[in-house]
């Protein structure tokens, strides 16, 4: 069973690893690097609750863009959607190089802003998002 502080740091892993991803933050996530100093931490449980942070903040950082796009359809501007529409095939067709940009520090998360305004598919955003994310945590935890 957990201690009740140390539920409380892991809480603060959540919340540091989710509000590190929302779009307009630029600061990187410290609780992670902080809490694996100390090293008295379950390797697995600070993973694990650092990426759930982070899709939950994907998925925000999604619907902000998605809630964007539907904002400007309402000025109903033909000329912006078919832009739209033509930067939408093309990053179809290399939609996981396109999701790869997230990786950058800071620029990343407005490309998941961007993913959700273009309509890229939900489930594959998160999923392609999700995985780099996994990768860098294990990184974090295991290597560096």
């Amino acid at each position: 069973m957990i201690e009740i502080k140390t539920a409380k740091l892991y809480n603060l892993l959540f919340i540091d690893s989710f509000i590190a991803n929302i779009v307009p933050n630029i600061n990187g996530e410290y609780a992670i690097h902080s809490m694996k100093a100390f090293g008295s931490y379950n390797s697995l449980m600070l993973i694990f609750t650092a990426l759930l942070g982070s899709i939950c903040a994907i998925s925000v950082n999604y619907f902000i863009g998605s809630f964007l796009f539907k904002i400007t359809c309402l000025f109903n501007n033909e000329n912006l959607i078919k832009r739209r529409d033509s930067l939408l095939v093309n990053c179809l067709k290399h939609d996981r190089l396109f999701l790869l940009l997230s990786l950058v520090p800071g620029f990343g998360k407005f490309i998941i802003l961007s993913a959700g305004f273009l309509g890229l598919g939900f489930r594959r955003t998160i999923l392609v998002c999700s995985l780099y994310n996994f990768c860098y945590y294990i990184i974090v935890v295991y290597f560096y």
